[in-house]
């Protein structure tokens, strides 16, 4: 069966042996690009009118809505002092998948980085650090990162969701270009055994290989996107039906989960990236469905930004386009960049969708983690309706066919009474 699939993010031309495809480590030290992880200072200000364009009507009332709170975790003021300093570094390695994650290699010994620590992590957009100090963290939600985990790809969406949603429960499922899956594992690659786990949120930061479907690295026509749709769709069958599983493996009920997918770097319309489209089509997936595509830095009102030039954008077809919201799609890292198990494998320079992905992802579980007995579809509602265009530079004539709903706002989502349909 011919398959491709790759992951949804970008380097520099120095560093593009390093990580995207799924290589191996090694090369250049991860110390360039100095603050280029940091998420902006989006501050969620919630006075300015969301949505102008007649597309993104918010509906008020709502029906069905239970918007009783959960339980604050008291470790979330805590999590929020970390970063006090602008950003954090862990003393100790974070342990990811079985492997080791480090800021440094032991022999470098920089003067930004200490010996075996973890890595440096910028403080993340204010309004989920002000979430924390609520005690909204994403605790009680389970969150499976499907990804290349063993590599660096997985690792850095893994250090995204984990960085937003610190209180929730993470796993991880290793999938293969070809759609092949092995178990699910937490993060001590330990294989899931039990009941069927309920997913809050499931994460995919991987795009079907229009390269390689068409053999043109890029200027498609429309015949050969739409050719490439075609041969890609026994694969996004196999994607599909997991995401409607209620007991996929036996490890994982993927029916009440929100789905974070990125969505592509190829500069194209997203209905044009085969998975995307296959997953819109289907109702039971279309109505939690979250399509991601990437800004600079996170904005604010005061300092709105633009659509990262690399990005997918929302496009025309109503069934992906009114899926799509945005998000920063840098690295977390402050100085130096992601070792694992003692080699470099990536500096700030690494972008895309697939860091954009991981971030909405980190807001849904903290959105489910406040409001717990909100359905998917319910929760991707809100997160669309509340999403915002004033932060974008584009505010005040964003047009829905490239900016979709607008940015992503944690803040909004977590206050959404006037904005549920």
């Amino acid at each position: 069966m011919k398959s491709w699939l790759k992951l949804a993010c970008r380097l520099s031309p120095l560093l593009v042996l390093l990580a995207c495809a799924g290589g191996g480590g090694g090369g250049t030290s991860g110390s360039a690009g100095g603050a280029g992880g940091a998420d902006g200072s989006a501050k969620g200000v919630n006075g300015n009118k969301n949505n102008q364009d007649t597309n993104n009507t918010n509906i008020t009332g709502g029906t069905g809505y239970d918007l009783s709170w959960g339980t604050p975790d008291p470790k979330g003021p805590g999590y929020a002092k970390q970063y006090d300093s602008g950003s954090w570094q862990s003393a100790d390695p974070l342990k990811f998948w079985g492997q080791t994650l480090t800021g440094c290699e032991i022999i470098l010994k920089g003067t930004n980085c200490t010996s075996n620590a973890g890595p440096s992590l910028a403080k993340p957009a204010q309004e989920v650090v002000d979430a924390w100090n609520l005690g909204w963290t994403g605790k009680g939600v389970n969150v499976l990162i499907e990804d290349f985990i063993t590599q660096q790809h997985g690792d850095i969406t893994t250090l995204l969701a984990y960085r937003y949603a610190p209180g929730a429960t993470l796993y991880g499922l290793n999938i293969g270009v070809d759609q092949s899956f092995h178990s699910v594992v937490n993060l001590a690659n330990e294989t899931y055994k039990g009941t069927p786990l309920k997913l809050g949120v499931v994460n995919a930061s991987y795009v079907a290989d229009l390269s390689k479907l068409t053999g043109k690295s890029s200027g498609w026509s429309d015949k050969q996107l739409l050719q490439a749709r075609v041969d890609y769709a026994p694969i996004a069958l196999l994607i599909t039906n997991r995401f409607q599983d209620a007991a996929y493996k036996g490890q994982v009920n993927y029916t009440d989960a929100v789905i974070t997918k990125a969505a592509g770097n190829d500069q194209l319309p997203s209905d044009q990236e085969p998975i995307n489209k296959a997953l819109a089509d289907i109702s039971a997936i279309n109505n939690r469905l979250l399509i991601v595509g990437a800004v600079d830095q996170a904005g604010s009102a005061a300092t709105p930004v633009g659509m990262a030039s690399y990005s997918n954008k929302a496009g025309t077809d109503a069934s992906v386009n009114s899926r799509y919201l945005l998000a920063s799609g840098t690295v977390p890292f402050v100085t130096g960049g992601l070792v694992v198990d003692g080699t470099t494998v990536v500096a700030n320079s690494n972008v895309g969708t697939s860091y954009a992905a991981p971030r909405v992802a980190g807001m849904v579980a903290i959105v489910r983690s406040k409001f717990p007995n909100l359905n998917a579809s319910q929760t991707a509602s809100i997160m669309l309706d509340t999403a915002r265009y004033d932060t974008l530079n584009c505010y005040p004539a964003c047009n829905p066919a490239i900016y979709g709903r607008g940015e992503a706002s944690l803040s909004r989502a977590l206050a959404p009474v006037g904005k549920l349909r």
